[in-house]
Protein backbone atom coordinates (compact mmCIF):
# COMPACT_ATOMS: atom_id res chain seq x y z
CA UNK A 1 0.00 0.00 0.00
CA UNK A 2 2.83 2.47 0.93
CA UNK A 3 4.26 1.60 -2.92
CA UNK A 4 0.77 2.47 -4.17
CA UNK A 5 0.51 6.23 -2.57
CA UNK A 6 4.41 7.09 -3.05
CA UNK A 7 3.47 6.44 -6.81
CA UNK A 8 0.37 7.85 -6.52
CA UNK A 9 2.11 11.34 -5.36
CA UNK A 10 5.16 11.41 -7.94
CA UNK A 11 2.52 11.08 -10.43
CA UNK A 12 0.75 14.28 -8.98
CA UNK A 13 4.30 15.68 -8.71
CA UNK A 14 4.11 14.89 -12.37
CA UNK A 15 0.79 15.87 -13.19
CA UNK A 16 1.78 19.68 -11.52
CA UNK A 17 4.61 20.41 -13.10
CA UNK A 18 3.55 19.43 -16.63
CA UNK A 19 0.15 21.72 -16.17
CA UNK A 20 2.58 24.46 -15.07
CA UNK A 21 4.41 23.82 -17.91
CA UNK A 22 1.16 24.14 -20.04
CA UNK A 23 0.73 27.36 -18.74
CA UNK A 24 3.52 28.72 -20.90
CA UNK A 25 2.01 27.28 -24.04
CA UNK A 26 -1.32 28.29 -23.45
CA UNK A 27 -3.04 25.10 -23.42
CA UNK A 28 -3.13 21.41 -22.13
CA UNK A 29 -1.82 19.45 -24.88
CA UNK A 30 -2.10 15.70 -24.59
CA UNK A 31 1.54 15.53 -25.16
CA UNK A 32 2.00 17.09 -21.68
CA UNK A 33 -0.89 14.81 -20.09
CA UNK A 34 0.98 11.89 -21.66
CA UNK A 35 4.08 13.08 -19.85
CA UNK A 36 1.93 13.25 -16.43
CA UNK A 37 0.44 9.83 -16.57
CA UNK A 38 4.50 8.86 -17.72
CA UNK A 39 5.50 10.20 -14.80
CA UNK A 40 2.90 8.07 -12.63
CA UNK A 41 3.47 4.87 -14.66
CA UNK A 42 7.41 5.37 -14.00
CA UNK A 43 6.79 5.80 -10.37
CA UNK A 44 4.43 2.94 -10.13
CA UNK A 45 7.37 0.53 -11.80
CA UNK A 46 9.89 2.11 -9.75
CA UNK A 47 8.39 1.22 -6.36
CA UNK A 48 7.29 -2.14 -7.37
CA UNK A 49 11.17 -2.70 -8.62
CA UNK A 50 12.42 -1.89 -5.03
CA UNK A 51 10.21 -3.43 -3.27
CA UNK A 52 10.76 -6.57 -5.52
CA UNK A 53 14.59 -6.22 -4.76
CA UNK A 54 15.61 -3.91 -2.07
CA UNK A 55 17.63 -2.25 -4.17
CA UNK A 56 17.65 1.20 -4.37
CA UNK A 57 20.50 2.32 -6.10
CA UNK A 58 20.13 -0.33 -8.92
CA UNK A 59 16.58 1.13 -9.10
CA UNK A 60 18.09 4.49 -9.86
CA UNK A 61 20.57 4.02 -11.49
CA UNK A 62 18.52 2.25 -14.72
CA UNK A 63 15.38 3.58 -14.60
CA UNK A 64 16.30 7.37 -13.28
CA UNK A 65 17.72 8.06 -16.87
CA UNK A 66 14.99 6.54 -18.54
CA UNK A 67 12.56 8.65 -17.06
CA UNK A 68 14.61 11.77 -17.72
CA UNK A 69 15.55 10.94 -21.66
CA UNK A 70 11.79 10.51 -22.24
CA UNK A 71 10.66 13.57 -20.34
CA UNK A 72 13.41 15.13 -22.59
CA UNK A 73 12.26 14.02 -25.60
CA UNK A 74 8.53 15.15 -24.93
CA UNK A 75 9.80 18.41 -24.26
CA UNK A 76 11.80 19.12 -26.68
CA UNK A 77 9.37 17.84 -29.54
CA UNK A 78 6.53 19.61 -28.01
CA UNK A 79 7.38 22.42 -26.13
CA UNK A 80 9.88 23.70 -28.33
CA UNK A 81 12.58 24.62 -26.33
CA UNK A 82 15.25 22.73 -24.56
CA UNK A 83 14.94 20.64 -21.33
CA UNK A 84 12.10 22.89 -19.57
CA UNK A 85 12.61 22.69 -15.52
CA UNK A 86 9.33 22.54 -15.11
CA UNK A 87 8.75 18.63 -16.47
CA UNK A 88 11.93 17.50 -15.31
CA UNK A 89 11.48 18.53 -11.49
CA UNK A 90 8.99 15.50 -11.09
CA UNK A 91 12.50 13.63 -11.37
CA UNK A 92 14.40 14.59 -8.19
CA UNK A 93 10.91 14.41 -6.20
CA UNK A 94 10.65 11.02 -7.12
CA UNK A 95 13.81 10.04 -6.28
CA UNK A 96 13.44 12.24 -2.89
CA UNK A 97 10.53 10.17 -1.90
CA UNK A 98 12.81 6.89 -2.92
CA UNK A 99 15.57 7.77 -0.71
CA UNK A 100 12.83 8.50 2.01
CA UNK A 101 11.58 4.86 1.68
CA UNK A 102 14.34 3.37 2.59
Amino acid sequence: MKIFILSMIAGTLGEICCKLAAQQQGEISWALRGAAFLCWGCGAFWWTHIYKTRNILETIAWYAPTQTVILAAISIIYLKEPLTWKLLAALPMTIACIILLN
